[in-house]
């Protein structure tokens, strides 16, 4: 059985790529989200995406980060991330499942 790595440092994401006896592919993804959920959570303390946005009428704010495990955990769920008709469930995904993720104190929904 042959095993592979693959490291994207820019997002902190693994692969691990095997074969097994019965010559199938596995892919084994991972992810080191704690530094985006540390950076997440000084902004939404900073306070600095709180004010402003649509409900003030003004500019588009930061709501969140989120991660690849998290848009496949949605897609899990029905809730495609890339899709305008799917906002607002994702936004309410967001808040039940990942308030982490947020960086603002603000609910948006």
């Amino acid at each position: 059985m042959a095993k592979t790595f693959e490291v994207d440092p820019v997002n902190g994401s693994y692969h691990v790529f095997e074969d097994d006896a019965n010559g199938n592919l596995l892919i084994t993804q991972m992810q080191d989200v704690q530094p985006a959920l540390d950076w997440a959570k000084k902004q939404r303390n900073s306070g600095a995406n709180d004010l402003g946005g649509a409900k003030d009428k003004g500019d588009a704010k930061h709501y969140a980060t989120v991660s690849q495990g998290a848009i496949i955990r949605m897609r899990d769920e029905g809730i495609d991330f890339w899709n305008p008709n799917d906002e607002k469930r994702m936004l309410k995904w967001i808040e039940r499942e990942a308030p982490r993720c947020k960086v603002t104190n603000r609910k948006i929904l």
